[in-house]
């Protein structure tokens, strides 16, 4: 009975923990932003992009910030949120937001890697 009473105790606290850090949507988008502005430095330092030298990098991280806010949609479930992206008509799932910190997984970072390289020469 004591172990019961001690797993609801602590279940409880754990519970109440995550629903007071349950990170906020602007900090999905921030996390997204950070990882498509790290990707898109990382291309221009390489040069692998089409013609990236003649267009200043503020110009294109500012595209990337309007671009990722209008895509990045969070559903919150109190305890927890997912990052979510719309691409082509679908919402797909690329991160977990929890103890306010937002995790997203690593295929994401591959995906627009992959998609960048398309217009390498």
């Amino acid at each position: 009975m004591k172990r019961l009473f001690y797993f609801l105790i602590i279940f409880l606290l754990t519970g109440i923990a995550m629903y007071f850090t349950n990170p906020p949507a602007i900090k999905h988008e921030e996390a997204v932003y950070n990882s498509v502005r790290e990707i898109i430095s990382e291309e221009y330092d390489s040069s692998a992009l089409v013609g990236i030298k003649d267009i200043d990098i503020g110009l294109v991280e500012s595209m990337a910030k309007n671009t990722v806010a209008d895509m990045v949609i969070v559903a919150n479930y109190r305890f927890f949120s997912v990052t979510k992206v719309q691409w082509a008509a679908q919402q797909i799932p690329i991160g977990l937001g929890v103890g306010g910190k937002v995790f997203l997984a690593s295929a994401f970072k591959e995906k627009i890697r992959a998609e960048l390289r398309k217009y390498k020469p």
